[in-house]
């Protein structure tokens, strides 16, 4: 063995994981900015989630409603020749429910129809007013109006109900309700209620309202 050129021992190269990647390996800039976008769009839509259900369990808008509880007819006269109620005279019963323990709740925009047969025979409002919480708020309205012309489908139903002794009126409408929660966000929601009132005649009383279907919900 010549001097300097003695046995060396072999070296074993072994690949590692790392490496560089070249251009082509890179992955385009468009694909980075859609898994940015996409993590973007899935964080919002947990929040908005989150929040959705932090607010109905902090507010619950379902124990804030408008309900009907009685009615009564006190006066009809109807002309069958031509159509037209002459004379009609309706007092009518409702409160306001705030079954929050915490939340202050504002109805405001509480827009009311009275109506028969699909014509609407006059219009129910009131100014704005706050329940507290765990407390009720009465509304008393009387209707008293003449000169309301049926149409013929009217005219029918109106003849044939007060042959039968019974005649229905439907109540229809929806409320704003605010709701106020300490250091919380004010939320608003709205509150809708589809009410059939039947009224017997002549003496006036109403038949038992079904609270099922007399109290307003919020879609």
């Amino acid at each position: 063995m010549e001097p300097g050129n003695q046995h060396q021992p072999r070296r074993h190269l072994r690949r590692t994981g790392r490496y560089i990647l070249n251009n082509r390996e890179r992955s385009p800039l468009w694909v980075w900015i859609l898994v940015v976008v996409a993590t973007v769009l899935v964080t919002a839509l947990i929040a908005a989630g989150a929040t959705a259900v932090g607010v109905f369990t902090i507010y619950k808008p379902e124990s804030m409603y408008l309900q009907v509880t009685t009615a009564h007819l006190g006066r009809l006269v109807y002309s069958p020749y031509d159509g037209v109620i002459r004379d009609i005279a309706v007092s009518i019963e409702l409160f306001t429910s705030n079954g929050n323990t915490k939340a202050n709740v504002s109805f405001s925009s509480l827009d009311l129809a009275l109506g028969f047969h699909g014509a609407t025979l006059t219009d129910l409002k009131a100014m704005p007013f706050n329940v507290t919480p765990e407390h009720v708020v009465p509304l008393h309205y009387l209707v008293h109006l003449a000169g309301a012309r049926l149409d013929a489908a009217g005219r029918r139903a109106m003849q044939e109900e007060i042959n039968a002794g019974l005649v229905r009126l439907d109540l229809d409408g929806k409320a704003r309700m605010t709701l106020k929660l300490g250091v919380f966000p004010t939320r608003e929601f709205w509150t809708r209620i589809s009410c059939p009132i039947y009224l017997a005649v002549p003496d006036g009383n109403a038949r038992p309202v079904d609270p099922r279907i007399c109290r307003s919900w919020s879609p």
